[in-house]
């Protein structure tokens, strides 16, 4: 008899302890996710993938800019205004520059852009002639996808003054004739 009992009590301290250890888990699993819930959106859900810099060309003050092309997949997602987007860039000579990122031709009124493929304004030019051809940068992007919590997407590294191809699926896109979405051709 003691056995049985002592054997039922055993069990539903275990069952207890398994069940607070559960409880413990979930709630630990839940903080860090909550911690780190913005770096985990910007790993696996980026605003924009496939950000293309097509068309290089060097300004009259030295500085370099572009033709930028990239593939908004969130469209929610608005543009934060006040951000000053820079570039951290490398020089061949290993010298560190920063620089920001000016837009020319501004084709988003409200700076909002609807989902889908798509070029960024004009041309994108990034304003630090110290940054010159073959120099490697590496930008971000902040967007409000959530209230009170804004999304970064990271880009790079792209070497200036090297072409980039556009991604296959686009270029199926273009070929066809640029029926439907470029998104049907991945």
């Amino acid at each position: 008899m003691n056995d049985a009992k002592f054997r039922s009590r055993l069990n539903i301290y275990m069952i207890l302890t398994l069940c607070m250890f559960g409880a413990s888990c979930l709630f630990l699993m839940n903080s860090v996710l909550t911690m780190y819930q913005a770096d985990i959106e910007s790993r696996f859900l980026p605003v924009y993938t496939d950000r293309t810099h097509t068309e290089w060309r060097q300004e009259e003050d030295g500085s370099w800019s572009a033709i930028v092309f990239l593939n908004k997949r969130r469209s929610g997602c608005v543009y934060v205004r006040d951000q000053i987007e820079t570039v951290v860039g490398v020089t061949p000579s290993g010298t560190v520059h920063e620089a920001n990122i000016v837009y020319i031709g501004d084709r988003s009124p409200g700076s909002n852009r609807p989902g889908g493929w798509q070029q960024l304004d004009l041309r994108v030019m990034f304003d630090n002639p110290a940054l010159v051809e073959g120099s490697i940068i590496r930008g971000s992007t902040l967007h409000q996808c959530h209230a009170n919590q804004a999304t970064v997407t990271s880009w790079g590294p792209v070497v200036i003054g090297e072409e980039q191809s556009l991604p296959s699926y686009v270029q199926a896109w273009y070929e066809n004739g640029r029926e439907g979405d470029p998104d049907d051709y991945r």
